[in-house]
Formats: C-alpha cells, structure tokens, sequence
C-alpha cells in the first residue's frame, strides 16, 4: 500500500483590489429623424361600407293619422282648443252630427269621466270638469222639471225666453239658414261697467234625437257676420241643453245644461272659471218661467 502523501497547505493569497477603469462618457449621437414612409392604403375589407347609407325616415309610433272627414271640427290640441270650423252647405251636417254626439256624451256623463259636484242651488245640481284642451272650466247643470221635454224644448229653442232668464242678453239675429234644425245666428250680451259688450257667432242645431232633445250653440266661423268694433268676439266652446223624460213619469223632464265659454278680451282666466258656476242657474229661472210664467228679469217685456 501507497502511503498517503502529506497535503501541502497553501495560504490564500491576499485579494488585492481591482481599480476600477475609469468609465468612458461617450455623448449620445444624435438621432437621425426617420422619413415617415408613406403608409399604404388599406383596401377596405368587404363588410365595412365606405358610402353613407341613406337615412330612412322611422314609422311613427301609434295610430297612424287618418285625414278628418270635410268640415268635421278639428280634433283638441293639448296647447289649446281647436280652431273653429267654417260651417257650408256642404259640411254643416257633419259639423253639427260631431258636435251633438259630443254633447250627449258629456251630458250623460258622471263622476268616473272627470266630473266633480261644486254644489247643489234652487233645485240644481252643478258639476265642473277640467279640460286638458282649455284651461276654462266645463260646467253642467242638471234639473228635474214637472213639465213634459217636447215643452221645456219649445221654450229654449226660442230666443225669446232669454231676456227673461239671462240678464245680460241683448238680442240676436240670424246669419244663416241652412235648414229648420241648423242656422249661423250672432248673439250680443251686454257686460257690467267697464267691459266691453261681447257677441257671439254660433252654429245653432236644435233637433230631436231619438226621443230626447237636443238645443246647442257652438262658435263658428262665418265671413257673413263680419267683427263688430263695438263688441270684442267671443267664443262658445259648447253651449245648450239635453232634455229627457223621465221613465217613470213621462210628463217630468230631466234636463241638463251644458256651458263652456271663452269672453275674449282682457278677462283674467280665473275670474271667469271664478263666476261659471252661476251659469247652469238658468235651470232654475227656466222652470219658474215655464211652470209659473215668473220672469227673473225684465218681467213687463
């Protein structure tokens, strides 16, 4: 056997620090601006369109608008009421059909279509309704009368009978007369100191409809009745009276009074709203003048 040899130890030698190499500084050259190379058009893919598509106009929503029969009155505007039909030969009956078919409607009408009891005088109920097209008041009126409907209907449909039951009613004259249930007629109301005197130009339709009654004024236009200076035109949006039997007794009546009117002029709209109430009242003067020949108002005319 190999003997071993002795391991020779050798001390480290001592590290001997490195100087560090003085670090070069060399200045960055300037970069040399690049030319932007020109970018070469895209071809646009398939599915983008280049061109503007044509706008196409959207459907309107709702009901589409179907054109008014000819001289049917124009339907309410949220802003305000409708303009006012110009009644002819040709379109009175259409005018005046609309107008009664509303009328009626409202006079049967209760309180689940918007009507609301203001108060209950002389015997008469009276009722008000808003009016989305007006900020005027509707007024009704309703009465029961122990007087048969074709006589309450002989006396309203006669002017007459006004200078009795309306203190400030003038006087009237025809305008036009198409047929015994339709005629123009302008009406004249005197009004309190200092107002103007008012006049109204109205489509009057008093007629029959199946076995009630129906006497109603509207305002219309007619190039026949011409502005009087003396007096500021009004406008009636619906005034008149419904008039039924009642079932149980054929000789009482059941009449109802409708009133909706637009004095023009300087009046404040709230004063107006503020009087209409009084208004249906006319129920009760018409059943004294009728049952008991009491004239309210110039009674020796």
């Amino acid at each position: 056997p190999k003997e071993p040899s002795p391991s020779v130890t050798t001390e480290p030698s001592p590290a001997v620090p490195k100087e560090p190499s003085p670090s070069v500084t060399t200045e960055p050259s300037p970069a040399a601006p690049k030319e932007p190379s020109p970018a070469a058009p895209k071809e646009p893919s398939p599915s983008v369109t280049t061109e503007p598509s044509p706008a196409v106009p959207k459907e309107p929503t709702g009901s589409p608008k179907v054109p008014l029969a000819k001289g049917a009155p124009p339907k309410a505007s949220p802003k305000g009421p409708p303009p006012l039909p110009t009644p002819t030969k040709e379109n009175y009956l259409e005018i005046a059909k609309t107008s009664v078919e509303e009328f009626i409607k409202e006079s049967e009408a209760g309180a689940e279509d918007g009507w609301a009891l203001l108060k209950q005088e002389e015997g008469v109920s009276v009722f008000k309704k808003s009016n989305p097209s007006s900020p005027l008041d509707l007024l009704k009126g309703v009465i029961t009368m122990n007087i048969p409907p074709e006589k309450v209907f002989s006396t309203v449909v006669d002017s007459n009978h006004l200078k009795y039951v309306d203190k400030y009613y003038m006087s009237n004259s025809p305008v036009e007369k198409f047929d015994d249930d339709h005629s123009i007629v302008n009406y004249r109301y005197k009004f309190p100191f200092p107002l103007t005197n008012r006049d109204f130009v109205v489509l009057e339709v008093n007629k029959k409809v199946d076995t009630n009654y129906v006497a109603l004024a509207r305002s219309v236009n007619s190039s026949a009745c011409p502005v009087n200076k003396s007096f500021v035109r009004g406008e009636i949006l619906v005034s008149g009276y419904f008039i039924k039997s009642v079932p149980e007794s054929p000789t009482q009546s059941k009449v109802s009074f409708l009133m909706q009117c637009d004095p023009k002029g300087m009046l404040p709209t709230f004063l107006v709203n503020m009087d209409a109430p009084n208004a249906p009242l006319v129920l009760h003067r018409i059943r004294l003048l009728i049952e008991k020949g009491v004239k309210t108002f110039n009674p020796k005319a």
